[in-house]
């Protein structure tokens, strides 16, 4: 129960105050559901876009970074309303794995000049953002 407590603080300090609007939706916080409110939720929803506008040019890169990417959001999208601290782990586990095999397809789409240096960055930083948030969401 306690590492419920301390799971549910963390998704609180993380928490978009002031009734703030996601980024790209004109809705109040009240027409959302909690977690997307979540930085980390909104972290990894912006990488999706990035990876998508990005474009990478390779098709098998681009199919493999992009359900990759989709799959770190929808992971998070499971686990974070759920109150059994197993369940929650579990997702978050998961989205950490595509989390990583997201950053290796942005990597090596770069490294073949299939995706332009300064969206593999951004990809990268939003990465490491959503990294430092999920594990802190697994403990």
């Amino acid at each position: 129960m306690e590492s419920l407590r301390r799971l549910r603080s963390r998704e609180d300090a993380m928490a978009c105050h002031g009734g703030c609007a996601v980024k790209g939706m004109r809705k109040a916080t009240t027409d959302l559901f909690p977690f997307q409110t979540l930085d980390v939720y909104r972290a990894a929803r912006e990488l999706v876009v990035v990876v998508e506008k990005g474009a990478i040019r390779d098709a098998e890169l681009r199919d493999q970074a992009t359900r990759a990417a989709k799959s770190v959001l929808l992971r998070l999208a499971e686990g974070l309303p759920l109150d059994a601290p197993g369940m929650r782990r579990k997702y978050f586990r998961e989205a950490y794995g595509s989390l990583h095999e997201l950053v290796a397809a942005v990597d090596v789409a770069g490294a073949l000049g299939a995706l332009d240096e300064g969206i593999v960055a951004e990809a990268t930083a939003l990465a490491l953002r959503v990294r430092r948030m999920l594990r802190g969401l697994m403990t």
